[in-house]
């Protein structure tokens, strides 16, 4: 099993991150792959890349999808936006401490409303703070439009 969570963007490039992924992981063999689709700049200057669904689905091409799901939604968006303005409205570190304490009380929360929407479907993928897929490696070279077929199955 290969486990790459919340690594994909830090990679200067994806492809030939994934596809090396895909040749050490034995045929039958899984990868758990997470990444975040809206999430603010960090470990900077080493974040380089944001995806889509199909996106890092189509990072790889070899693997079936076993699973996927958003590891949070639209409401933690919203309070990660709202944190990351407060935070950033200044440079003065026990201020942005401040904010930081007072924006997790305030805002934290948030993110169980995900929980309320609907499973996962076209509108929900739109826009999530990350994805997570569990792929089975099958040697079947998937092309674009296999993908695209597979994204509308994913997400009636």
């Amino acid at each position: 099993m290969v486990l790459a969570a919340q690594v994909i963007e830090h990679t200067m490039n994806p492809w030939k991150f994934c596809t090396e992924l895909q040749r050490v992981t034995k045929t039958g063999g899984l990868l758990q792959i997470e990444a975040p689709q809206n999430y603010p700049y960090h470990a900077e200057p080493y974040d380089f890349f944001r995806f889509t669904f199909t996106g890092l689905r189509s990072l790889f091409p070899e693997c079936e999808v076993e699973k996927s799901s958003i590891t949070e939604g639209n409401a933690a968006i919203v309070a990660v936006t709202i944190s990351n303005y407060l935070i950033n409205t200044t440079s003065i570190g026990i201020v942005r401490s401040g904010w930081l304490f007072t924006t997790r009380i305030l805002f934290g929360w948030m993110k169980y409303l995900d929980y309320l929407q609907p499973k996962m479907n076209r509108r929900t993928v739109a826009n999530p703070k990350g994805y997570a897929f569990t792929f089975k490696k099958d040697t079947v070279q998937r092309k674009p439009n296999d993908i695209f077929k597979e994204f509308y199955q994913l997400t009636k």
